[in-house]
């Protein structure tokens, strides 16, 4: 099985992207399915970065469907945070166009990413990988003390849970025991609570009606009812979770219901997701302005960085468009 360290050393000739692509095409031949891969690196340092799915996906996501042929579609996933509205776009636009797709983790998925993941036929995992809660982060805006703002997006269980916290406190203590909320308090106004609130119920609904109209569709109401109750109570506690980063692997999501399909069982494939992975992985460490890669095996490859780029295999050849 491949590590970081061999893929530096045995890719020396060959610019992971590029390898990238080859590896999308040999996968979808041994699958006998079109491939999707969408990655992102939640440690980036890059100014002005959004690794997390954002609405400039759908293009990317637009522009690599029009060349998949059929209904069915592998989709290897691995990414953080994001808003359920982004996940709803993402997962209308795919299901308006695929109608059973497979979806591969190989390493984590939490927020917006958590939601394409349900919104998926089938979700495959191995011991290494888990599905993180469905937490939606919410954009703040910070007025910084040289004039400028900036964004940035926080879990809005954990601001709605500092807010009733803060509430509890002045219930027991009065204006005195408010010191420590202060700047809680001084940072996000009422709307922002709102806004919070909004987003967990959204999410939640969205994860009901994914899971009824796709990955449990062939049941009864009854039957997906009872499966999608134990799902959204394990997937969108955070009393439960204590962190919104806090992953649910292989066994605890298979025991929840979700029809998930275990690679162990596969070594073959599961090698050849994994190698993927890897190479996304070596390929943010050469340029780390780059935090994201979308890819398909027909041969299109976008980067995000702080340089973007299009480009395609073409002639045996990574071209720039």
């Amino acid at each position: 099985m491949p590590t970081f360290r061999s893929l530096v050393v045995s890719e020396e000739q060959a610019a992971p992207e590029e390898q990238i692509l080859w590896d999308l095409q040999d996968l979808a031949e041994f699958t006998e399915r079109p491939t999707l891969l969408y990655v992102s690196n939640a440690r980036s340092t890059a100014p002005d970065a959004t690794p997390f799915p954002c609405p400039e996906d759908l293009f990317l996501f637009s522009d690599a469907l029009r060349q998949v042929e059929g209904d069915r579609l592998d989709l290897i996933l691995n990414s953080q945070g994001g808003t359920p509205e982004v996940a709803e776009q993402l997962v209308v636009f795919l299901r308006g166009n695929i109608s059973y797709i497979r979806c591969f983790v190989p390493h984590l998925v939490t927020g917006a990413a958590a939601l394409l993941a349900l919104a998926c036929n089938e979700i495959c995992l191995d011991d290494r990988a888990a599905l993180g809660p469905i937490e939606p982060y919410v954009p703040v805006t910070r007025h910084l003390p040289n004039g400028t703002t900036s964004t940035e997006y926080v879990s809005a269980s954990a601001i709605l849970q500092g807010f009733d916290h803060a509430r509890e406190t002045l219930r027991e203590e009065g204006e005195a025991g408010l010191t420590a909320y202060a700047p809680l308090l001084e940072r996000y106004d009422l709307h922002t609570f709102e806004l919070c609130r909004n987003a967990v119920e959204l999410a939640r609904e969205l994860v009901r009606q994914w899971l009824k109209d796709y990955m449990f569709h062939d049941l009864s109401a009854r039957e997906s009812s009872v499966i999608i109750r134990r799902v959204l109570e394990k997937f969108s506690k955070p009393s439960e979770f204590l962190s919104p980063q806090r992953p649910i692997g292989l066994e605890a999501a298979r025991n929840c219901g979700l029809r998930i399909t275990d690679l162990r069982a596969n070594s073959e494939l599961r090698e050849r997701i994994w190698r993927l992975y890897w190479l996304t992985s070596l390929l943010f460490e050469q340029q780390r302005g780059v935090y994201k890669v979308c890819a398909t095996s027909q041969g299109l490859l976008y980067l995000r960085g702080e340089k973007s780029v299009r480009a395609t295999l073409s002639e045996g050849e990574l071209r720039v468009l």
